[in-house]
């Protein structure tokens, strides 16, 4: 390899870095692990039924023995639990959720809503291993659920297995071919892959379906941008920020492109409306770094 092709290389594998953490698998939400649950080839583990005499044995939650009429404390405890769980999410305060969800998944595990929210909210603040155990649990007792099915492989994303999402996904994607969400999921399994022609096909299929969300358009706009086509990402920013479920992420999204296309009056204004203005300042100027020490427009037109 020469040392221009080889200077290019780690140009590209630069911008990567830079743009990777800006892809979130769900709106408002990129927490990954470092630690890999698992292998690409690794099957869903199940709890069974458990039958034995040793009181140190683990038992999946939904096994333990219980009350068959739990106390009325216990009772107003867990619909507390609920109704509070459900005001946090409906508020976005996705940390006072998590531990009402605990709380609630606690008292009652074989409660499916509570399964998938907690989860959820478990990968929202990177608890991956705790989250996949509580869906492996719930696809225990709900074989073949699509919602905790397709949590599962978002949380696979989140956990950087990218390989096991795709199997996951698949009997989805059969029997649901035209759902965004599972499209969403897809092209983000496919893009952390390096997989993006194949990953903005299912973006575009996703969108197609009508009214796409911030977080599917910015996920769309940012695949484009790493793959080398700034005006296409541009074009689906623009439309992100305006969409519904836009926040700051997608602003910044927006101005990250537009400093590296040049256009840096329009990126400050968009890098203000997302974060405070010494901060936006620094981004800016990192931006533009990004433009003169390695030119990241003709670095992304080389990837791919």
């Amino acid at each position: 390899m020469n040392s221009a092709r080889k200077s290019a290389s780690l140009r590209r594998l630069r911008l990567a870095v830079a743009v990777a953490p800006l892809l979130f698998a769900i709106a408002g939400c990129a927490n990954t692990q470092s630690s890999v649950v698992g292998g690409s080839n690794t099957p869903a583990l199940q709890t069974g039924s458990v039958n034995t005499i040793d009181p140190s044995f683990a038992v999946a939650p939904e096994e333990r023995i219980t009350p068959d009429r739990p106390g009325e404390e216990e009772i107003v405890l867990s619909e507390f639990s609920r109704e509070a769980a459900e005001l946090a999410m409906e508020d976005g305060q996705t940390y006072a959720a998590l531990v009402h969800l605990s709380r609630g998944y606690k008292s009652d595990p074989k409660d499916k809503k509570v399964i998938y929210d907690y989860a959820r909210h478990l990968r929202y603040h990177g608890m991956t291993t705790e989250a996949l155990t509580v869906l492996n649990n719930g696809l225990n007792l709900y074989p073949g659920d699509a919602l905790l099915t397709l949590e599962r492989a978002k949380s696979y994303i989140a956990a950087g297995t990218a390989e096991a999402a795709l199997v996951e996904l698949k009997p989805l994607l059969t029997s649901r071919p035209e759902d965004p969400s599972i499209l969403q999921t897809h092209g983000i399994a496919l893009d952390r892959l390096g997989r993006h022609p194949e990953a903005q096909e299912a973006y575009q299929l996703a969108i197609a379906q009508g009214r796409p969300s911030a977080g599917l358009l910015n996920n769309a706009g940012l695949s484009y941008l790493i793959s080398g086509d700034i005006d296409r990402a541009e074009e689906l920013l623009r439309q992100a920020v305006v969409s519904f479920g836009a926040g700051p992420q997608v602003r910044q999204n927006l101005a990250m492109t537009l400093a590296i296309k040049g256009d840096t009056e329009e990126a400050k204004a968009y890098a203000l409306q997302a974060v405070p203005k010494a901060t936006a300042r620094e981004l800016i100027a990192f931006y533009e770094s990004i433009v003169r020490q390695q030119d990241a427009w003709s670095i992304a037109a080389q990837s791919g």
